[in-house]
């Protein structure tokens, strides 16, 4: 496996606003920080669910990502 196939992975699966797709990118024991705070502002897959369908997939369904080059 390529290393850039696990990201084109989640950009594909953020694009298609597929949550269960998106957040099986990541292990179950994720955990997010928001620099420069060295607390984590998100811990685990459901946690990272939870804010995606939230503030990200379904409240900004015309937003997508994409890979630079």
């Amino acid at each position: 496996m390529s290393v850039v196939s696990p990201v084109e992975q989640q950009f594909a699966a953020y694009n298609a606003h597929d949550i269960e797709a998106f957040v099986a990118c990541f292990s179950e024991d994720f955990t997010a920080y928001r620099l420069p705070s060295t607390s984590p502002s998100l811990q685990g897959r459901e946690a990272l669910r939870a804010f995606y369908v939230e503030h990200r997939i379904t409240r900004h369904s015309a937003r997508s990502c994409s890979r630079v080059r």
